[in-house]
């Protein structure tokens, strides 16, 4: 392994490019001979995993993801992230892409889409428990009110759960 992966704050890359690359190349070339032989796929080497295991930890404190440690969105989104990644690693394809680092860019785009399908994931189910309270802390608050406070037009200015979720 050595300088393969590593902290390197002096060639400003964690993970040496062309390595990865070349990894990635003989892991899906074992998995493509490993379904040849009708074999279960192989299991990822040591140095590989280390490497996606770190390249989703940095990805995790880019500015565009690094506020959703609130609520424990973070923790899920790399999680997603490494299960995607072991689910496709065997697909990796140098030849379908003509970038600089294949293998880095493959698995940065995995990594990307799994983060931001699990914020979408969580905003939508954010928004379901969101209305699901308002609905029902509405029927619970106003059963005290005549029929007289429902008419009023002031009553939906100053008493409506769902006016905060317009603006």
């Amino acid at each position: 392994m050595g300088r393969d992966v590593q902290d390197d704050k002096e060639s400003g890359y964690y993970v040496d490019p062309a390595w990865l690359s070349k990894r990635l190349r003989e892991y899906s070339s074992d998995c493509k001979d490993a379904a040849a032989r009708d074999d279960e796929k192989p299991v990822i080497p040591d140095d590989l995993a280390k490497a996606i295991m770190m390249t989703v930890e940095k990805m995790s404190h880019r500015p565009n993801f690094s506020g959703y440690v609130i609520g424990g969105w973070l923790t899920e989104m790399k999680m997603d992230a490494i299960e995607t990644l072991v689910k496709y690693l065997d697909r990796y394809d140098e030849s379908k892409t003509n970038v600089k680092n294949p293998g880095y860019a493959y698995i940065s785009r995995i990594i990307w889409q799994a983060f931001v399908r699990r914020i979408e994931k969580e905003k939508k189910n954010t928004a379901i428990k969101n209305k699901m309270y308002d609905t029902q802390v509405g029927v619970n608050l106003y059963q005290h009110l005549d029929t007289h406070d429902i008419d009023d037009p002031r009553f939906y200015s100053e008493h409506d759960p769902m006016e905060r979720h317009e603006s």
